[in-house]
């Protein structure tokens, strides 16, 4: 069995149309998961990049290793996914971003990375509509780039992955695609400007300061977006949604060469994304590293399998990472290391989930360690004192002024109700069938009490069984006698 994961960034569940977005133009995404399995409820472990992709490549919560910031990528001695295929066989070809590995780890892991892809051919020119200092200046929502689809940087990705199809690879390969759209900034190619038809867009998830997390205020304040109406924040919706078409046609041409050149019945194909974006909900823009609202955790996850069922619709809730597992099972692997993902093999055989299954979340850093924040001042990071015009400038400012306002904080949530608990201000508790947009906080209220203690009971039965993983190799009790020798001969202290 052959793999080719397609990863775009930053995309949510609710703007393709197989999820029920009417607005959405995905024509391509939405016949993939009509051939395939479509989880209705998949949510990611972290709402940032880094550690989402960490997670859905190892199966492991980001608190295992500590993965919850940008700049904390695996290591050469954690396993993974891509190692454990490449150990047992398989071509391990990368497309895209990284936002995952270390330069040490990926030397073991993957066989190639961005192979024949110029990044030099790919020019930018756009900026933002509102100049700085002007209403909107960081609202993410930039000029509109005047070139076609066929000079973007993700269709480099794919054209080269169509052109490794066209090749004749030996098998087993996996491809993995990391798409930079539909990440901001909010911007199309110039021939998929009127894509989308603003009537069919639905009202945005409004603002409200009692119910929400402080962040939201806090995040409208620095960025000045609390300055900004509807139809501009609407405006910012239909770009994404613009940027969500994109991806699509750039997928009808992969999925294309798939059957062309003769892997439609040797390959499996997972869509998915490594976490969602605010695109203008809650009077938002982008993510927060502590944001567990659905808009940033509830991504798409469609899976066509050779021989598996067709049109199937999988309701039970799912975690990102039990890719892995699903993944290892389909190609009879033993991955010889710990893990806590769930395969998902029966679901694409038409068998539904755990209906009542609890997934989880975690994110944000503590005053104890200044170097996880965002303006920490190292590497790639964003300087306070140098970088004032950067677009991610009000984020870095606020994590850095206002530390309490992206706090460690864990999220439990089934189909019904969803717990947030966070080391500073408010919890949360959300009854998701009566207010599925998270608008009203009823975390402490008496009629909820019992709801709110077994999700609380199901969070300290997680971290129970999930604190720790233990290696599968043991290692010497005693003194090895050699080390032992080698030491005592090397010192002449007595």
């Amino acid at each position: 069995m052959n793999y080719i994961l397609i990863n775009p960034d930053e995309m949510r569940h609710n703007v393709l149309g197989c999820y029920g977005n009417e607005a959405a133009v995905t024509p391509h995404i939405d016949q993939l998961a009509h051939e395939g399995t479509l989880f209705e409820n998949c949510f990611v472990q972290n709402s940032v990049c880094t550690p989402s992709r960490i997670s859905f490549l190892t199966g492991l919560y980001p608190h295992n290793r500590g993965h919850r910031t940008l700049w904390h990528t695996l290591g050469p001695d954690e396993p993974n996914l891509f190692r454990t295929l490449k150990e047992n066989g398989y071509a391990i070809h990368i497309w895209g971003k990284n936002d995952a590995f270390s330069p040490e780890a990926l030397a073991l892991c993957a066989t190639t990375i961005n192979k024949h892809h110029d990044m030099s051919n790919y020019s930018y020119h756009s900026k933002r509509r509102n100049p700085l200092g002007e209403l909107g200046d960081n609202s993410f929502l930039y000029e509109n780039e005047p070139t076609t689809i066929k000079e973007n940087k993700d269709y480099g990705f794919i054209k080269e992955a169509i052109n490794f199809l066209k090749s004749k690879p030996e098998n087993p390969f996996c491809v993995y695609l990391a798409l930079d759209n539909p990440h901001p900034p909010y911007k199309v190619n110039d021939d998929f400007i009127d894509t989308i038809d603003m009537d069919k867009i639905p009202e945005l998830i409004p603002y409200m300061k009692d119910g929400t997390p402080d962040f939201h205020g806090l995040i409208r304040d620095y960025r000045g977006l609390d300055q900004l109406d509807n139809a501009y924040l609407k405006e910012i919706m239909k770009v994404y949604l613009g940027m969500t078409t994109m991806v699509d046609w750039m997928v009808g041409q992969l999925l294309h060469a798939v059957e062309a050149y003769g892997y439609d019945q040797n390959t499996t194909i997972i869509f998915f994304s490594d976490h969602g974006d605010y695109a203008g909900d809650y009077g938002l823009v982008e993510k927060w590293p502590s944001g567990f609202e659905d808009a940033l955790l509830h991504i798409p996850f469609i899976v066509k399998a050779p021989g598996y069922k067709k049109g199937n619709v999988m309701k039970a809730p799912i975690e990102t990472f039990d890719m892995v597992a699903t993944i290892l099972e389909l190609s009879n692997i033993d991955p010889h290391y710990s893990h806590f993902s769930k395969s998902l093999v029966p679901q694409l055989e038409g068998v539904e989930g755990d209906l009542d299954r609890t997934v989880f979340a975690e994110g944000g850093y503590d005053e104890s360690e200044p170097h996880c924040f965002e303006g920490y001042g190292v590497g790639q990071d964003i300087r306070l004192d140098e970088d004032m015009d950067n677009i991610y400038y009000p984020k870095v400012l606020q994590q850095q002024e206002v530390r309490e306002s992206v706090c460690r904080s864990v999220m439990a949530r089934n189909l019904n109700y969803k717990l947030v608990r966070r080391s500073s201000g408010k919890h949360a508790f959300y009854d998701l069938h009566n207010d599925p947009q998270e608008l009203h906080n009823v975390y402490g209220v008496e009629a909820y009490w019992q709801q709110q203690y077994a999700l609380e009971n199901k969070l300290m039965d997680w971290y129970l069984t999930t604190s720790d993983t233990v290696p599968y190799e043991r290692q010497i009790r005693h003194f090895d006698p050699a080390v032992s020798m080698a030491l005592n001969k090397a010192d002449n202290s007595f």
